[in-house]
């Protein structure tokens, strides 16, 4: 099968770019290019992929603005499209909607119109969620435009079930469900990171059971909490903070402190004010209860996951549809403690605690001292590498592929 991959991959680093990137590596990369991906498995080969970069953002700030340069780029990603399209006969194509947002949604709109008279068959990859509430809420002419150019693909591709509705609304002739699956982030976790974990939970039960007063010149054992993602209010930004801060009114007078380390970019100029406000209180700063890491990868990114006791993302985002994060926490066997949102229950393991209702604080505090105490570590690597490995990703992907060409 021959498919022209629509989507662009990073930069602007996010989960959905990330993803795009994965994809093409499992489905070997780049027909025209002579090389082959490292890690590129034989299952996926029957697909042969012609990409089109279609990159029109700069950076995360510019994401979902209207800008007048964008549309001279995606017209030029159309062009290119349909010379694949006519150069190595591919009749498929493979693009990520919108899931809201107008700027976003007549984007959608521009690259159908151009693109859709030239190929057979559309297969649609729902990376977030939430474009039925947007069509179903719309003017009505853009509710007839946006039924009207997103209709009937042959297929569409969803991470969960949660996203069904969208896949649906635009009268999908086929739905198939592709959770996210992620290369192993952390091989050494069996020698290394769990005897890391467990001996840290046996010092914060040792540190518990001290009596206020009793060794005074003892520093409390810290609890690690993590932020990790993109450093904006409806992704939990501010409900993480406010949660290390009840934590630790809640653990005032024992041997425990939390502190929590914010890593990502912000959105937006004033949130990050506004987070400089919050961490430059006397009362936080002098405590060190909130710390600000920046954008991090790589090493800087595995040591934070290896080393931090709880993931807290207390997200209640429109689009949230499957956060990586929350894969590579798995992966690490961290702990994590997030939102009954969308999908995200059903990412993590059936009856795991670590959820709570969005905007509770003291559910929040309360999920966190439970967090505290988790010690199946194990539990949460074994549920990675059950469901969410990159081999998993792969071999569905390809199969729903496949299954789209019939």
């Amino acid at each position: 099968m021959r498919l022209v991959v629509f989507a662009h991959v990073p930069p602007p680093h996010h989960g959905q770019s990330r993803m795009v990137e994965t994809m093409l590596h499992a489905l070997g990369g780049d027909a025209r290019e002579r090389t082959t991906f490292a890690g590129t498995s034989s299952p996926t080969r029957p697909i042969e992929c012609y990409h089109v970069d279609a990159r029109v953002s700069r950076d995360l700030d510019d994401v979902g603005s209207a800008r007048g340069g964008k549309l001279f780029l995606l017209l030029r990603h159309c062009l290119h499209a349909i010379w694949l399209r006519v150069r190595y006969g591919v009749s498929a194509i493979y693009y990520i909607p919108a899931s809201s947002g107008r700027a976003a949604i007549y984007r959608d709109w521009i690259v159908m119109a151009c693109c859709r008279p030239f190929f057979r068959q559309r297969i649609y990859h729902w990376h977030a969620v939430g474009w039925a509430d947007w069509v179903s809420s719309a003017r009505g002419w853009e509710r007839w435009m946006s039924r009207t150019m997103m209709r009937r693909p042959a297929m569409s591709l969803v991470l969960g079930n949660y996203g069904r509705r969208d896949a649906e609304a635009c009268q999908s002739q086929r739905v198939e469900v592709v959770p996210n699956g992620l290369p192993d982030p952390c091989p050494e976790f069996a020698p290394e990171v769990l005897k890391q974990r467990a001996s840290r939970l046996t010092a914060r039960r040792t540190a518990a059971q001290t009596k206020p007063g009793t060794s005074p010149a003892s520093a409390p054992e810290v609890f690690r909490l993590l932020y990790l993602g993109l450093c904006y209010r409806p992704k939990g930004l501010f409900d993480a903070v406010e949660g290390v801060l009840g934590l630790n009114r809640a653990l005032r007078g024992s041997g425990l402190k939390a502190e929590l380390t914010v890593a990502g970019s912000f959105w937006k100029p004033e949130e990050r004010a506004e987070f400089d406000q919050i961490v430059n209180r006397p009362e936080v700063r002098d405590e060190g209860l909130v710390k600000y890491a920046g954008f991090v990868q790589g090493k800087e990114k595995h040591a934070l996951l290896k080393e931090s006791d709880c993931l807290c993302i207390p997200t209640y985002y429109e689009m949230e549809g499957f956060p990586l994060v929350i894969v590579e926490a798995l992966a690490y066997g961290l702990p994590i403690l997030t939102t009954r949102w969308r999908m995200l229950p059903d990412v993590l393991p059936h009856g795991y605690p670590g959820l709570v209702h969005p905007h509770q604080k003291e559910e929040l505090v309360d999920g966190l001292r439970t967090m505290m105490e988790w010690s199946d570590f194990a539990a949460l690597r074994s549920h990675y590498l059950q469901n969410f490995t990159q081999a998993h990703f792969e071999q569905r992907l390809a199969a729903a592929i496949l299954a789209a060409a019939g």
